[in-house]
Formats: structure tokens, sequence, C-alpha cells
């Protein structure tokens, strides 16, 4: 082909996924391919170029900043003739998925506070409270369990929070893996952490300065000065602080394990990067890195960026969802079209809205967004004034490095579409800990059948017709085609796949003696129960210890986990 112009600009890493393979290729032809495309890379006028494969169907080619454009295009038209390869593209960043919004308090300043709402969030809605996910009331049918895992693809997290803590320190993180790949040989400006791929997701920080721009064009081309945001400890945190622990705030999965996948450095993260932490979680094979022995039932990704799923997202999206991993992604906060990985056939994309239930005005949107949940907003604007909706959860006080644990408030406020999608991966997790049989579709209709409606302002377009100017920019009244099915609701997600009643009509079936027909299941606190006044007995499910229980006049026997009942009586499967 012709040369390109010197004036062209082509990108410098490119992603390369394989066609599937049949089995019988698979085993013969798997080294053979590598090695033709190994060889098709080495092109003369190339002599930087490496390619690295990560998966049995995926490569990734990187070559220096200086390598003339024209033999990388060259090298790029020769790979995707190869007949094994499916696709090349651009290996592009994905960014946390962080807003600054246009009102004066979103900015670090001191502010004073009259009305504290707390994890306003996670209550039942009251008054002009619309949105909240009613987490609250879904605790007293599960609390989560430790045998589900919820995976956290993002800046990696602060293992020292208290709040967090590592399994092995009284904690829920489990060790995780680090995918931030170098920048170039021994460059690690993006990772900020004196290595490229490891075992250590710590999040080091990922502050940006003008002079490290200015010291590093290349690597940081595109980022601006910014200090660190902590990203992963403040969606850890929204899944699963500590809770009950007299402790800071109250993750939504008070049981379930999170395991930390840091794929995010400073300016984000490359497609490549992710998708490998992606796999990783899901507990597939990443080539060069140990296999992860615990498999997330969820992954939560509270990243993305502009242009559709690419091929390299939608195999990977697809192989994990047929192992059996729930991938929540965050909508985006550009207002505008969903971002990929949000645009992934099969994803719970999660968009954002107020605390009154209108579209927040950053939040993306489209007919990709499944459900959404709220992202946080700042009701007061004049200057000194708190922000009133803001989501509470674990962060660090350093503006660079660490500098010690601390929590985000209505002086230091916390908001966008990163923070929606937690909530209802956790929610998921809740779901999968009370009914573990789910299978990533069923988690998601349920989600979505479970929504609740949204509310209408009167005062504003619906959606995507928005404000353009004021205070209210951007917002409008939500319509399934633009912002999925509804609005979370925690309790009514677990309600619809809880087993608890069908497993009650079994034990009646079966004891009729013991357990005449009972009355409609009630709830206090913890408990599910139904209550035999013919018996003068109770037969009921504890949420806190997920034990089955029967009080009689003989006193109170337990019976094992509700886990045993409910695989002998069969109720796992959804109507």
């Amino acid at each position: 082909m012709a040369q390109a112009a010197a004036n062209d600009t082509v990108p410098t890493r490119w992603v390369v996924t394989l066609k599937q393979a049949s089995k019988a290729q698979a085993a013969d032809a798997s080294s053979a391919v590598a090695e033709r495309l190994a060889r098709t890379a080495q092109r003369p006028g190339l002599p930087s170029a490496r390619l690295r494969q990560t998966s049995e169907r995926h490569f990734v080619l990187t070559a220096a900043d200086s390598a003339p454009s024209g033999s990388l295009q060259d090298t790029v038209t020769a790979l995707r003739q190869d007949p094994m390869v499916l696709a090349v593209e651009p290996d592009l960043r994905r960014k946390r998925h962080n807003v600054v919004p246009n009102d004066p308090l979103y900015a670090n300043t001191t502010f004073a506070s009259t009305q504290p709402v707390g994890q306003w969030h996670l209550k039942g809605n009251a008054g002009d409270v619309k949105s909240a996910i009613n987490a609250e009331a879904a605790w007293s049918y599960t609390q989560g369990s430790a045998s589900v895992v919820i995976a956290v693809l993002d800046t990696g997290v602060r293992f020292d929070h208290p709040d967090l803590r590592r399994l092995t320190a009284g904690g829920r993180l489990l060790d995780g893996y680090d995918f931030v790949s170098e920048d170039g040989p021994n460059q690690f400006i993006a990772a900020n952490d004196g290595s490229g791929w490891d075992s250590d997701p710590s999040d080091p920080g990922d502050w940006i300065d003008a002079a490290l721009i200015a010291a590093n064009a290349s690597a940081l081309s595109d980022c601006s000065e910014e200090d660190s945001s902590w990203h992963g400890t403040r969606t850890a945190g929204i899944i699963g602080a500590l809770s009950q622990n007299g402790t800071g705030i109250s993750g939504i999965d008070w049981n379930a394990l999170i395991l930390p996948v840091r794929v995010l450095g400073r300016c984000g993260g490359f497609t490549s990067d992710i998708v490998s932490g992606m796999r990783w979680a899901a507990g597939l094979h990443v080539i060069g890195v140990p296999d992860n022995f615990h498999p997330a039932k969820v992954i939560n990704m509270s990243l993305g960026g502009s242009g559709a799923c690419s091929v390299m997202e939608q195999v990977a999206v697809d192989e994990i969802i047929a192992r059996g991993t729930v991938i929540v992604a965050s909508a985006g906060n550009s207002g505008q079209g969903v971002e990929s990985p949000g645009n992934c056939r099969g994803v719970i994309t999660v968009g954002g809205v107020r605390h009154t239930g209108t579209k927040v005005g950053y939040s993306s949107l489209g007919p990709e967004v499944t459900v959404t949940a709220p992202a946080g907003n700042c009701v007061n604007v004049g200057a000194n004034q708190a922000c009133l909706y803001s989501i509470d959860t674990t962060t660090d006080s350093g503006t660079k490095a660490p500098a010690g644990a601390s929590y985000t408030d209505q002086m230091n406020s916390n908001v966008g579409t990163s923070f929606s999608a937690p909530m209802v991966a956790a929610v998921a997790g809740l779901m999968l800990g009370i009914n573990p049989t789910l299978t990533p579709a069923q988690t998601k209709a349920a989600i979505q059948s479970s929504s609740r409606p949204f509310p209408v302002d009167p005062t504003l377009a619906a959606c995507p017709g928005s404000i353009a100017s004021g205070d209210n920019v951007g917002q409008c009244n939500c319509t399934t085609t633009q912002c999925g099915a509804g609005m979370l609701d925690a309790l009514a997600a677990v309600k619809a796949v809880n087993p608890t009643d069908c497993l009650f009509n079994w034990a009646e079936r079966s004891v009729p003696d013991l357990l005449p027909t009972g009355p409609t299941t009630a709830v206090t606190g913890p408990y599910q129960f139904r209550f035999y006044p013919t018996q003068g007995s109770y037969l009921g499910i504890s949420a806190d210890q997920g034990r089955v229980l029967y009080v009689s006049a003989s006193g109170l026997s337990d019976l094992g986990a509700r886990e045993g009942w409910y695989t002998q009586s069969g109720c796992y499967r959804l109507p």
C-alpha cells in the first residue's frame, strides 16, 4: 500500500483478535499462528514493534513513538490480511467515569452544612427523595454471602483503609492483581508504581500536574492536571465497605468478597489491559499471569471511553457471560451516548438519576442503558454551601501519594455514574448470595423487572431532550428508551429471586402435621418466618446467619444452612 503521509497519526498500540478456532485447529495451530503474526509484526523499518500474546485469541502490538507511520500502517494492514485474524483495532484508552459538575459546590472547599443526609441513597424514599435504592429493607432478606466474589476493575484500592482491609486482616479484600502495563521499555508513568503487570493492585495515586505532563508529553498527551482520585477505593466502598463495625459507612453487600483488579493508572487505561483484567477476574486464563482462584460472580467497571464496543471487548464480554459472570458498567458522564464497554452487548449498563429521580445532567443515556441508580447531585449552588446529595464512600486524603484513610461527604463531594454502577453490582451480589444459581441473563432480567417507574417533573422535557443552560443543564425526564427499565430497587430485586416462600410452601406440603398451611411470610429484623397458630410454632430463616430455624414449645431447633434446603426443595429455580 502507499506510505502514510508524514503528518498522518497512526496509533502505536493495537489489539489483534483471532477468529474462534475449532477444537481440532486450536491444539495444533495456536503456536503456528502466533509465530506467523510475530513474523508479520517484525517488518523492515519497524524494529521496535513488539507483539505480546495475552490470551489464546488476543495479542497486543506496540511500537515506539518514533516508529515510521507508513511502516506501522503496513504492519497493521498485513495483520488484518491474515486468515485467522478477526480484527485489528487501536488499543484505546478507557478512563474512570468521573465527573466535574458545572456548579461551584464540586470544588474541594470547606463547606458548612446544616442538613446532613448521610447515605441517603441506601434508604427508603420520602419527601423529595425518589431514587434511593431501599437497600436497608433488602438486608432483612439477605446481607450477601462470602461465596460471592465481586471484582472491582478500577484504579486499584487502598488496602489500609479501615472500612476495607484484606481478608487476612479482618476485611473482605482479596489480593487481586495489577494489569496496568508499561508505557514503553522501563517506563511506568501511567502505572506510577515502578512496574507493569504484577500481583499488587494497590492504588499509588493517579495525580497529574503540569510538570509531569511537560516531562512526559507522549505518555500523557491527552491528559489534564488533577489530584489523585482514589477512584477504585471509592467504588469498592460503595459495594462492600465493612458494615456493622461501628466505623465509617456501610457497604451494600455485607459479606461478599471484593477482588481489586487494577486496570487504570494515570490518564486511564488501555483496552487491552482492561480486557485482560476482565478475563482474569472471571477466572479465564491470561498468558503470563497466575490464574485467579477466586473467580468473580460479578464484575464492576466504572470506566469507559467514546466509540462503539470494540471486537476485543465484545469477545471478552461474551466469554465471561458464558462462564456465568455478571458484568456491570457505568454509562458515562458525557451527557451523550453510552460509552464503551457500557455499550457492549450483554452488559448491565447503569445510568444516573438525581435524588428526585430525573436524569442527572451529566449522565450518558441511550437504548443501551439497563437501569438507573443515584449518581449524586448538588442541590445548593451558592458559594460555601455543601453538596447535599453526594454519595458517601471510602477514599484517601492524599492529593498525590496516599496520606491516610478518609471518606467523601457533603464537603468533599462524590458524584458520577461511576458510583451508580457499583450500587447495581452490589445488589447483583445480594441476589446471587440468596440465589447462587442465577445466570447473568436472569440477574439482568430480575433487576429490570423489579425496578421502579421513573417519576415525571412537569418542568422538564422527556429524555433525550434536555435543558441547555442554567442550574438544571442536561436534566430531563427519564424514559425506558433512554434510561433503562426504571430505577434500581434493591428490596424488589432481592425478593424477585428469593426462594424463601417456595421453601416454606414445600415444607408445608412435606410435613403438613407439623406445618399446617400458614399465613403469608412475615419479616421482622433479619428474620423471614411463618407462624402456625394451631401448633404455636414458627418456621423461619435468618438473613444474617443464613440458617433455617424451627421454633416450637420444645424450643429452638437449627435445621441447617438455607442453601442446603433450597437445593433439596428445588426452590432455586425461578418461575
